[in-house]
């Protein structure tokens, strides 16, 4: 279902980030985010998704028309963003991370 769409749209409004959402990005499809989502900052950072409000249903029609044009370099920054923030080494290093935080605060 994923590898025959043109763009994959995940407008949540409190998701922190979906597996289906990370599929699609790994699988370099151009996706558009809602910029309330937890993901949506690393997203933006990395170039690799259309982020836009969810509230504002003229924008999310936009935001889909951008990923549609812009659907080559999107696939290529989504690729490299799993790559370099969502691999293995990097999620338990960040877990690591905070949990030292977390453990260590006083």
């Amino acid at each position: 279902f994923l590898s025959a769409a043109k763009v994959y749209v995940h407008p949540s409004r409190w998701e922190c980030h979906s597996i289906a959402l990370l599929e699609a990005l790994s699988m370099g499809i151009p996706t558009v985010v809602s910029s309330r989502m937890h993901i949506a900052p690393t997203l933006m950072k990395n170039s690799a998704s259309v982020v836009v409000d969810p509230y504002n249903p003229e924008n999310l029609f936009l935001a889909i028309e951008e990923a549609i044009s812009n659907s080559d370099r999107l696939s290529e920054n989504a690729k490299k963003c799993i790559l370099s923030e969502f691999c293995w080494p990097e999620v338990v290093s960040n877990f690591l991370t905070r949990l030292d935080e977390l453990l260590y605060a006083n």
